[in-house]
C-alpha cells in the first residue's frame, strides 16, 4: 500500500462509549469506516475492532484538519452504523489518540494491529493508552536531554 501525494500515515485509537457488541458486527463497521475514509479523500490501510476501542491506520491528506475530520467521522459513522435496527448502538468517545507514523514502519504497524485481539486478552485499553503516553514522554525527555548537551 502506497500513499497518495504527500499523505501522512496516521494511527488512531478510537475509544467507544457505547456499543460493546461491536465485534459481532465487525465487518459491517469496517466497511462503514473504509467507505467514510474513501468518500472524504483519505486512504484506508487497516482497521482493528476491539470490544471497547478501534485501531485505525490510514493515509491522511495533510491539508485536512484532523479534529474536523473526526468530528464528521464520529457523526457519520455512528449514524450509518446505528441506522440498522440492532440493539448495539455505537457511541464514540469524542476523545481519541492519534499519532503520525513513519512510512518505513507501515508493515510493522499492520502486523502489530493484526495481533490486537491477542494483545488485549492481557492488556486493557487503559493500559495500552498509558503505555503509549509513557513512551511518548520518555522520547520527549530523551530529545530534551539531547538538546541541552
Amino acid at each position: 500500500m502506497t500513499p497518495g501525494n504527500a499523505q501522512i500515515l496516521i494511527h488512531v485509537i478510537l475509544p467507544i462509549l457505547s456499543g460493546k457488541c461491536l465485534q459481532a458486527r465487525e465487518w459491517d463497521l469496517k466497511r462503514i469506516i473504509r467507505e467514510h475514509l474513501e468518500t472524504h479523500g483519505q486512504q484506508h490501510v487497516y482497521t482493528s475492532v476491539q470490544s471497547d476501542h478501534i485501531h485505525l491506520l490510514f493515509f491522511m491528506n495533510p491539508h485536512v484538519s484532523l479534529s474536523l475530520f473526526f468530528k464528521v467521522f464520529f457523526r457519520d459513522t455512528s449514524r450509518e452504523y446505528n441506522r440498522q435496527e440492532k440493539p448495539d448502538h455505537l457511541i464514540w468517545n469524542p476523545e481519541y489518540f492519534a499519532v503520525s507514523c513513519n512510512l518505513d514502519e507501515l508493515e510493522n504497524l499492520v502486523r502489530m494491529l493484526e495481533t490486537q485481539t491477542q494483545y488485549h486478552e492481557f492488556q486493557s485499553y487503559d493500559d495500552e493508552l498509558k503505555h503509549l503516553l509513557e513512551r511518548m514522554l520518555e522520547t520527549s525527555v530523551v530529545a530534551e536531554n539531547l538538546e541541552t548537551t
